[in-house]
């Protein structure tokens, strides 16, 4: 039932769980207009609430009873009048379509872009969203690391793993993408209790590597949809989970502008280092220098000492 080719034949009979909802925006929208409407009733042999939720995320109102469906102006319409108002909901929502159109088609065009200098496809960096953390490859694991700049000791400086990634884009609000590491060509792909890089063979189903990347940043898993990818607390493992309020969201991010500044910050480390060793010279030639003149001294009341004796 979980699987994705059975999710999506029972997403066509109109299961709200299952059904290919559209970005929240859209849906809020919709929930905004259908509680401003205020005009309908509540009729329990015809509709009830995951009618109306089904609507709210879909557009379509599925009657269950008699198992049927089809695009509907609003679940709880008893006025000609509610009508005339749709208009206002319809470009509200053409809208906001339009712009996240809009912008996954500018994301996915920017992963499969190839990169005119090695003629590959451009590396990204996994990072967790409002964050310094980044993805780090350690064996056949995922974990998330701090990546501080500012950092200036280098046994304590943490760098991410880049990946190349392949995007898909098969409807207004899915985006399939697929990540594969840069320097062992392994895929990233879901298991039960981690995420972790394996080579593809010849028995892997294709959906083992995918993952939906949603509209607030979440990965989801296309080999079984109720994986979400979340961080675990303790160690920063990348696991799955079959709750959302594991998921974590992540940023795709470019690789290339990430190391120019962490050359920046290495080039001001080693300048850092260079200069303070340079000052460890100079307190070393001062404190010799110190230590002749102690020695002179020394010799001077020696040869005092000596004719007085005399």
């Amino acid at each position: 039932y979980n699987s994705s080719i059975l999710g999506d034949t029972i997403s066509k009979l109109g299961e709200v769980h299952r059904s290919a909802s559209d970005i929240p925006p859209v849906v809020i929208a919709r929930c905004q207009f259908l509680l401003g409407a205020g005009r309908g009733h509540f009729n329990i042999l015809s509709l009830n609430c995951e009618h109306v939720a089904n609507w709210c995320k879909t557009g379509r109102l599925f009657a269950k009873q008699i198992f049927t469906s089809g695009p509907t102006s609003i679940p709880y319409e008893r006025q000609r009048s509610v009508s005339q108002h749709l208009d206002s909901l319809v470009s509200q929502v053409h809208k906001l379509k339009d712009e996240y159109r809009l912008t996954l088609e500018t994301l996915c065009s920017r992963l499969n872009s190839l990169d005119p200098s090695t003629n590959q496809r451009r590396r990204v960096y996994l990072k967790l969203k409002d964050t310094t953390k980044y993805v780090q490859v350690r064996g056949n694991l995922l974990y998330v690391v701090e990546v501080d700049l500012a950092e200036t000791e280098p046994l304590l400086r943490n760098l991410p793993s880049p990946f190349y990634a392949r995007a898909e884009q098969t409807d207004i609000n899915t985006m399939k993408v697929t990540f594969e590491d840069v320097s062992s060509g392994r895929l990233v792909c879901s298991k039960a209790k981690c995420v972790k890089l394996i080579r593809p063979r010849i028995y892997h189903r294709e959906n083992l590597f995918r993952f939906e990347y949603a509209y607030n940043g979440e990965l989801q898993s296309r080999r079984l949809r109720r994986w979400y990818v979340g961080v675990q607390p303790k160690d920063g493992l990348l696991r799955t989970s079959a709750t959302r309020d594991f998921a974590s969201e992540f940023e795709l991010v470019d690789a290339d502008a990430l190391d120019k500044d962490l050359d920046a910050s290495e080039c001001n480390l080693k300048l850092t280092y260079t200069s303070s060793s340079e000052l460890d010279d100079l307190d070393d030639d001062d404190d010799e220098g110190e230590d002749d003149e102690e020695d002179s001294d020394d010799g001077d009341d020696g040869e005092d000492d000596v004719k007085r004796t005399t």
